[in-house]
């Protein structure tokens, strides 16, 4: 239980658990197991996909990631510093305000708004799409549960919307509706807990958030281009 506040706080205050974009000239880069160019080839990671910081490691040249792969197979291992961009170098879109239980998240310069609603779980009406995994609750409409530790859901995402240049869409409900607990705020100390950035380069749009908490903490990232979801990682960050 320690490690897992410890790592809380870290993540909380951006010291580790910040998401990184992989970038190389090459197209890949390799995440070996150990620290150092010599060492095992854990697998190849194609450049623009996105990693999460895990924990220390005494090279500082090198970091420690977990890296999520599209069929939500998590990989561990090490990738060199100079192929990774942190997401917090790129243009924040900031927290403006909180009405009732929607958040706003404004960038005037780049014409950007980002909408968070978020809804309580109705255990009467959806309650029925739960299902349990060796005693506990582990899936709901058939997809892996994050965010409860087992127990019922309290908060879910109700909607995820960005306007950019006066276009709006949506993320998909199926995208989202198994993830409970999402982090929610009213005042600007805590809006660290949601970055959403604007990547000029790829003209990209990301959100990441640390939701639920505890042994239910998790880290999630989606990943917008012209108006569609492209990625999305979903990762325990201890």
């Amino acid at each position: 239980m320690k490690k897992i506040l410890l790592v809380f706080i870290l993540f909380s205050t951006s010291i580790y658990g910040q998401f990184y974009k992989i970038v190389d000239k090459d197209g890949y880069v390799n995440l070996r197991d150990k620290p150092n160019s010599n060492s095992k080839i854990v697998s190849k990671i194609k450049s623009g996909e996105y990693v999460l910081e895990f924990d220390y490691t005494d090279n500082p040249n090198w970091m420690n990631v977990d890296f999520s792969s599209n069929n939500d197979e998590s990989i561990g291992g090490f990738i060199h510093k100079s192929r990774l961009i942190s997401l917090k170098d790129f243009t924040p879109i900031n927290f403006i305000k909180t009405i009732d239980n929607v958040m706003y998240f404004e960038n005037k310069a780049l014409n950007i708004e980002v909408v968070i609603s978020i809804d309580d779980f109705n255990k009467k009406v959806e309650g029925k799409y739960l299902s349990k995994k060796n005693g506990f609750l582990g899936s709901y409409k058939g997809k892996e549960i994050w965010g409860t530790d087992g127990n019922i859901p309290r908060k879910k995402y109700k909607s995820i919307v960005i306007i950019q240049k006066a276009k709006r869409f949506e993320i998909p409900t199926l995208e989202f509706e198994n993830l409970f607990e999402p982090h929610f705020f009213k005042e600007q100390a805590d809006s660290f807990f949601i970055d959403i950035r604007y990547d000029s380069t790829d003209d990209i749009i990301t959100i990441s958030s640390l939701n639920s908490d505890a042994a239910g903490a998790y880290a999630v990232l989606f990943v917008i281009k012209n108006g569609k979801l492209i990625n999305k990682k979903t990762v325990i960050p201890f």
